[in-house]
C-alpha cells in the first residue's frame, strides 16, 4: 500500500510539474523557462558545492574525534539538499529548497529529523552520551547497548585498588 501511495503521488508531482512549465511556456515563451531552469540549475549547484564542501569538514571532523556530528553539519546537509531540490529541473521543487535555505525553516527541518534518527538510533540499541571537555566543548557519542550514567572518580593516591584473594568472603 505504501508502494502504490508513493508511486501515485511522484506521478502527480511529474505531472503537475509538467503542467506548470507549459503554462509558465505559454505565459513568457520557451527561451524565458529554459533561462530561467538553467539559472536555476547554476545556482543550486552552487549552494550545494558550498554547503556539502562544509558538511563533508564537519563529517571528517566527527570522524576523527570519534563524537557525532553536530548542528553544523545538519545545517550544512539541509542547505545542500536545499540546493539540489533548487538545481533539479523544474519550478515546484524549488519551494521547499528555498524554505531549506531559509535558516528557521532549516531549523525546524533539524529538529524534526534529529528526533527521528535519535528513535531509530535507540531503536536499533545504540545509545547516545554527552560530554563537556575541559575546554568546554560539548561531545555527543554513539555506543552499542545501554549505557548507564555515572560519574568517574579518580583516585589521588595512584595506588592500585585492593584486590580479593580467594576464599576472602566467602
Amino acid at each position: 500500500m505504501r508502494r502504490l501511495l508513493v508511486t501515485v503521488l511522484l506521478v502527480a508531482y511529474v505531472l503537475a510539474e509538467a503542467a506548470l512549465v507549459f503554462w509558465l511556456a505559454s505565459q513568457i515563451g520557451w527561451l524565458w523557462v529554459i533561462a530561467i531552469l538553467a539559472v536555476q540549475f547554476a545556482i543550486g549547484i552552487s549552494i550545494s558545492r558550498r554547503a556539502g564542501a562544509t558538511a563533508l569538514r564537519g563529517l571528517g571532523e566527527a570522524s576523527r574525534s570519534g563524537a557525532l556530528p553536530g548542528g553544523d553539519v545538519g545545517n550544512s546537509a539541509l542547505r545542500t539538499l536545499g540546493g539540489l531540490l533548487i538545481a533539479l529541473p523544474g519550478i515546484l521543487n524549488d519551494i521547499p529548497g528555498v524554505l531549506l535555505l531559509v535558516p528557521i525553516t532549516r531549523r525546524w527541518v533539524r529538529a524534526a529529523t534529529g528526533a527521528t534518527v535519535g528513535r531509530r538510533i535507540q531503536t536499533a540499541g545504540f545509545s547516545t552520551t554527552t560530554t563537556t571537555t575541559p575546554e568546554g566543548v560539548t561531545v555527543t557519542r554513539l555506543h552499542e547497548g545501554k549505557v548507564i550514567s555515572g560519574e568517574v572518580i579518580e583516585r589521588s593516591d595512584h595506588t592500585p585498588p585492593p584486590t580479593a584473594t580467594p576464599g576472602e568472603g566467602d
